[in-house]
Protein backbone atom coordinates (compact mmCIF):
# COMPACT_ATOMS: atom_id res chain seq x y z
CA UNK A 1 0.00 0.00 0.00
CA UNK A 2 1.12 3.37 -0.32
CA UNK A 3 2.36 5.89 2.00
CA UNK A 4 0.29 9.34 1.68
CA UNK A 5 1.20 12.71 3.29
CA UNK A 6 -0.83 12.72 6.56
CA UNK A 7 -1.72 16.34 6.22
CA UNK A 8 -2.82 16.02 2.40
CA UNK A 9 -5.09 12.72 3.48
CA UNK A 10 -6.68 14.54 5.91
CA UNK A 11 -7.40 17.85 3.57
CA UNK A 12 -8.39 15.41 1.26
CA UNK A 13 -10.92 13.57 3.66
CA UNK A 14 -12.25 16.85 4.02
CA UNK A 15 -13.30 17.08 0.44
CA UNK A 16 -14.52 13.99 0.07
CA UNK A 17 -12.22 12.52 -1.81
CA UNK A 18 -9.55 10.43 0.44
CA UNK A 19 -10.69 7.62 -1.34
CA UNK A 20 -9.05 8.60 -4.91
CA UNK A 21 -5.96 7.40 -5.90
CA UNK A 22 -5.37 9.44 -8.50
CA UNK A 23 -5.81 12.48 -6.54
CA UNK A 24 -3.52 11.17 -4.06
CA UNK A 25 -0.68 10.24 -6.26
CA UNK A 26 -0.59 13.71 -7.78
CA UNK A 27 -0.76 15.59 -5.03
CA UNK A 28 2.07 13.61 -3.42
CA UNK A 29 4.46 13.73 -6.62
CA UNK A 30 4.05 17.09 -5.92
CA UNK A 31 5.05 16.70 -2.30
CA UNK A 32 7.68 14.41 -3.28
CA UNK A 33 9.80 16.06 -6.23
CA UNK A 34 13.24 16.38 -6.25
CA UNK A 35 14.56 19.96 -5.70
CA UNK A 36 15.39 21.12 -9.47
CA UNK A 37 11.96 19.43 -11.41
CA UNK A 38 9.89 21.49 -12.72
CA UNK A 39 6.75 21.51 -10.65
CA UNK A 40 4.75 23.37 -13.22
CA UNK A 41 5.15 20.08 -15.55
CA UNK A 42 3.85 18.03 -12.71
CA UNK A 43 1.52 20.21 -11.93
CA UNK A 44 0.42 20.44 -15.72
CA UNK A 45 0.45 16.85 -16.22
CA UNK A 46 -2.11 15.79 -13.50
CA UNK A 47 -4.53 18.87 -14.01
CA UNK A 48 -6.80 17.46 -16.16
CA UNK A 49 -6.97 14.04 -13.86
CA UNK A 50 -7.66 16.79 -11.04
CA UNK A 51 -10.32 18.71 -12.30
CA UNK A 52 -12.58 15.52 -12.64
CA UNK A 53 -12.89 15.48 -8.90
CA UNK A 54 -14.36 19.17 -9.00
CA UNK A 55 -13.13 22.42 -7.70
CA UNK A 56 -12.29 21.87 -4.17
CA UNK A 57 -9.97 18.70 -5.70
CA UNK A 58 -8.41 21.44 -8.35
CA UNK A 59 -8.27 24.04 -4.92
CA UNK A 60 -5.79 21.48 -2.94
CA UNK A 61 -3.89 20.49 -5.75
CA UNK A 62 -3.43 24.41 -6.59
CA UNK A 63 -3.00 24.78 -2.75
CA UNK A 64 -0.13 21.82 -2.98
CA UNK A 65 1.56 23.15 -5.60
CA UNK A 66 1.80 26.25 -3.99
CA UNK A 67 3.22 25.62 -0.96
CA UNK A 68 5.71 23.32 -2.59
CA UNK A 69 7.18 26.27 -4.82
CA UNK A 70 7.46 27.82 -1.39
CA UNK A 71 5.16 30.66 -1.92
CA UNK A 72 2.74 29.77 0.69
CA UNK A 73 3.76 28.70 4.17
CA UNK A 74 0.98 25.94 4.97
CA UNK A 75 1.10 23.86 8.51
CA UNK A 76 -2.03 21.22 7.29
CA UNK A 77 0.47 19.78 4.69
Amino acid sequence: MKSYNAGLVQRANKIGIVTEAAFLDACQELLEAPTLVDLGSIFSAHLGTVRLFGGDAVALFTEVHTFRKGELRCTRL
